[in-house]
């Protein structure tokens, strides 16, 4: 059995690229907008496939019976990830590569579409995601205030997020000019780095001067930071972290290894609480 679950569910395993294994824990949100009173699992079986299990195959039966009957416990080292996107439902190419990358870092992905989330959705989360492909009108500054950490490449809302005294815009690259390699962010690398297959636009902006500039795209920085308590532009200090980061609409389809790496070390250090670097 395959499906396509609702974005509340923990998507386990796949089969032929398509959700068998999913589950939603009770409170979920279930696909008619209800939620769930106790735990339901999606399995991967049919008619008779259970009379040709393999020892794994039993294996993975007999501990999905005994998560069910624990109540479906939330792991305490599984990260959530609330995704902004403009349709949780239907998902660019794009937006569904970087969900596929934060789930094959160990993450349940929650996508809510821009117009309907607000920040109460951040809370329970370990990160939070901007799509740029989201209207600037459907999210505004909702996000501005919550004390998790914020990873945006949509540059017409670093104003709104008060990351900038003005909009961002984007430029089109190939490499990026990473100006502080020792950053966790950066994965040691250093000067002009290849991220793209081929050239692709990336989100730029005029941080407040509170802002570490790790990496800059023709000039402008692309990949910049806010630790917590560092000013922000309207000189108060950021509740959370806050990141802008080097992508726009279809680029993550075109990242190559070095792009996904700086992509997996942003979300490990966002997810780290983005500590002071010296």
């Amino acid at each position: 059995a395959v499906g396509n679950p609702a974005p509340d569910a923990s998507v386990v395993a796949s089969a032929a690229q398509q959700p068998s294994l999913f589950a939603y824990n009770a409170g979920d949100q279930l696909a008619d907008g209800t939620t769930a009173a106790g735990c339901r699992i999606a399995y991967p079986a049919f008619h008779l496939a259970a009379t040709s299990y393999t020892e794994a195959g039993w294996a993975l039966f007999e501990n999905t019976v005994s998560w069910a009957a624990a109540g479906c416990p939330m792991s305490q080292t599984t990260p959530r990830a609330l995704f902004v996107v403009p349709n949780e439902n239907n998902l660019t190419v794009a937006d569904n590569a970087i969900r596929a990358r934060l789930q094959s870092l160990g993450f349940t992905v929650v996508p809510r579409s821009a117009a309907a989330t607000t920040d109460g959705d951040a809370t329970g989360t370990d990160l939070v995601l901007i799509s740029s492909n989201v209207g600037e009108s459907a999210v505004g500054a909702k996000f501005a205030n919550v004390s998790q950490s914020v990873i945006i490449w949509k540059p017409w809302l670093y104003d709104a997020m008060k990351m900038s005294h003005s909009n961002g815009s984007n430029r089109t690259i190939s490499t990026l000019e990473v100006m502080f390699g020792d950053h966790p962010m950066a994965g040691e690398f250093g000067g002009e780095t290849t991220i793209v297959r081929t050239p692709s636009k990336v989100a730029v902006g005029t941080p407040a001067s509170g802002a570490t500039v790790i990496a800059r795209a023709a000039g402008k920085p692309s990949l910049f930071a806010f630790s917590p308590g560092d000013a922000l532009a309207d000189g108060l200090p950021a509740p959370g972290c806050r990141i802008a980061y080097p992508s726009f609409h279809t680029t993550p389809s075109a990242y190559n290894t070095v792009g996904w790496q700086l992509f997996d070390d942003t979300v490990a250090w966002a997810v780290d609480g983005c500590p002071t670097i010296p």
